[in-house]
């Protein structure tokens, strides 16, 4: 049942995201630790306040990221 689910969620990666979003979201507040703000999935680094405080952002599940590829889309999203 759960790998039946997995491949259906293969073929539209938009509702996992959304999925891995929301649960993110739902524990921002609690985890945010010594971070004054903690931001789930920012479409671009726009939406990211430039200021004095230390916040912590968790990319949006699109862009991925292997240690040592700077092609990534994580990487190149900056």
């Amino acid at each position: 049942m759960a790998e039946d689910q997995a491949d259906r969620l293969k073929d539209r990666p938009e509702e996992t995201w959304e999925e891995i979003l929301r649960r993110l979201r739902t524990r921002e507040a609690p985890a945010r630790g010594m971070f004054a703000r903690v931001q789930i999935g920012p479409e671009n680094s726009g939406e990211i306040a430039d200021d004095p405080a230390v916040r912590l952002a968790v990319l949006h599940p699109q862009y991925s990221h292997t240690r040592g590829d700077s092609a990534s889309a994580a990487y190149m999203s900056q």
